[in-house]
């Protein structure tokens, strides 16, 4: 009994010792360049140097942003020459611009063991996004629900997100995030009181922004222009654009307007109507 305790107890030393080795033998790695933060700019170089890791062998890099379509893109499987770094020149006119990508290196060494290396936060800045177009409302449209939704055409690989801006009159806010998607930016269905508006769209890729030309609208609702089209149609009202109406003058100087006929002479005209109805009735 005693000897199989003290053969259990090598038996776990013995574990605990190959567990050891093979913690040991994984070592280290550290990204050298890019540093976290750095900005990359077309070429930028690759560079992992072997910390405490055993005869390097290789090394695999991905980078991805969560606000690009590059979520995840593998740059490739770059041989160490040295046993010390792994050193490569990486074209990043590949990829989106944005401010928030992760480049990881996964390495192995000559026993096929692994240990990563990263780089967070940096930005990539190659272009300036283009200027929106198309945008909805167009100019000079009359929207008459007082329900408007907002959009624009962008180009997609060059923007990570839209906003909407209102120049002077606004329907509550200045400036309203919208939603990017693919080549399309939009707003979420905005209620707009009845009023004259100018917009604009900004686009932007995390760096860099780039506006769209300011676009006039307007907003008449149904009810108004309906009470419009009525109170028109009465004598001295007309209409002077969108739901504002003008009520005529009755009264011009004393004359009857568009007739020359002072108003005296018509209450005369009138009364001698009267007194003659009256006589010939009583007598």
């Amino acid at each position: 009994m005693k000897y199989k305790s003290i053969n259990l107890l090598f038996l776990a030393l013995a574990i605990m010792f190959s567990l050891c080795l093979v913690s040991g033998a994984t070592g280290t790695v550290s990204m050298t360049s890019p540093a976290t933060g750095a900005t990359l700019t077309q070429n930028f170089n690759l560079n992992v140097t072997n910390s405490t890791f055993n005869t390097m062998k290789n090394c695999t890099f991905v980078i991805g942003s969560t606000l690009t379509a590059n979520t995840s893109v593998t740059i490739g499987t770059i041989t160490n020459t040295s046993l010390i770094m792994v050193n490569t020149i990486y074209n990043s006119t590949f990829l989106e611009d944005a401010q928030n990508y992760i480049l990881t290196a996964t390495c192995r060494n000559l026993t096929n063991d692994i240990a990563t290396a990263t780089a967070t936060g940096l930005i990539v800045q190659n272009t300036v996004p283009t200027t929106p177009s198309t945008l909805l409302p167009s100019q000079g449209t009359v929207d008459t629900d007082g329900l408007v939704t907002f959009s624009s055409t962008v180009v997609g690989r060059e923007t990570t997100s839209c906003t909407l801006y209102f120049s002077g009159q606004n329907p509550g806010s200045s400036s309203y995030s919208m939603t990017h998607t693919g080549n399309t930016c939009t707003s979420s269905q905005l209620t707009i009181p009845e009023q004259g508006y100018e917009y604009y769209i900004q686009a932007s890729d995390g760096t860099d922004t780039t506006n769209s030309a300011t676009t006039s609208f307007s907003v008449d609702t149904k009810s108004s222009a309906g009470k419009t089209a009525l109170l028109a149609s009465q004598p001295g009202v007309t209409a002077t654009g969108g739901a504002t109406l003008s009520v005529a003058e009755t009264v011009s100087n004393g004359y009857i307007p568009g007739t020359g006929i002072p108003i005296w002479f018509v209450l005369v005209l009138l009364g001698i109507i009267v007194a003659i109805v009256l006589i010939y009735k009583f007598s």
